[in-house]
């Protein structure tokens, strides 16, 4: 599953930006998922509540762009790969999570947890006791590439979400891209054919960034 980029670019990326970064989606609403899939996440969005979630998949499939969709005025991002054992016992971890401003209807704030894969087993034991602990005020959002890297214990605690296509959603998501980047490309005055985007998006398909970069660099030769 995978979002596509809406058509809006923030200052934050129309200049130098790779068009990865520039056309990636500002809102859930910009995303092209399974409709289901879409349809919970708009929901959880707009109630301010749902479970702790765990997204996985392959790398390039809008992960992380999903996650911080959900609730982008009160998120508090790590990198995972950063995080050690005795981060989430730590005194400043705890006051992280209290510090966050409430905004609106969100009252709870989302702690994503990127590249999850990379915590260690203590720290994941560590972090489902911050889980119990912090359900009321924070909901947990971790996006891994391999699954079985996140103990059973935080597993059973998430809503699991598969990021990785379904053979029979392949076709339309495949069409859904390929026009998308026409669009790309003419905003960003390229002439680039489409057969050869279409080449490049069976290539490359579902790593959506690297299908983004790639006609990119064919734009600049």
């Amino acid at each position: 599953m995978k979002m596509l980029s809406s058509m809006k670019n923030d200052d934050d990326y129309s200049v130098g930006a790779g068009w990865g970064d520039k056309y990636r989606p500002r809102t859930l609403e910009d995303c092209v998922l399974p409709r289901p899939v879409k349809t919970r996440f708009i929901t959880m969005r707009d109630s301010g509540s749902g479970p702790h979630l765990l997204f996985f998949g392959t790398p390039g499939t809008g992960k992380t762009t999903t996650a911080r969709l959900l609730n982008p005025d009160n998120t508090l991002h790590f990198n995972a790969s950063m995080i050690g054992n005795d981060t989430f016992s730590s005194s400043e971890f705890g006051a992280a999570l209290s510090s966050l401003g409430l905004y609106g209807r969100h009252r709870r704030r989302v702690i994503l947890l990127d590249e999850a894969d990379a915590l260690t087993e203590r720290a994941q034991k560590t972090l489902r006791g911050r889980m119990e602990e912090s359900a009321a005020i924070c909901q947990f959002i971790l996006t891994v590439n391999a699954l079985d890297a996140i103990v059973p214990a935080i597993q059973s605690r998430c809503f699991l979400t598969n990021f990785n296509v379904r053979k029979e959603e392949i076709p339309e998501m495949k069409d859904d891209f390929v026009r998308r980047c026409l669009e790309i490309c003419q905003r960003e005055h390229g002439s680039i054919a489409p057969a050869e985007i279409r080449r490049i998006v069976d290539e490359r398909f579902p790593d959506y960034r690297g299908i983004l970069n790639a006609l990119q660099y064919l734009a600049m030769t």
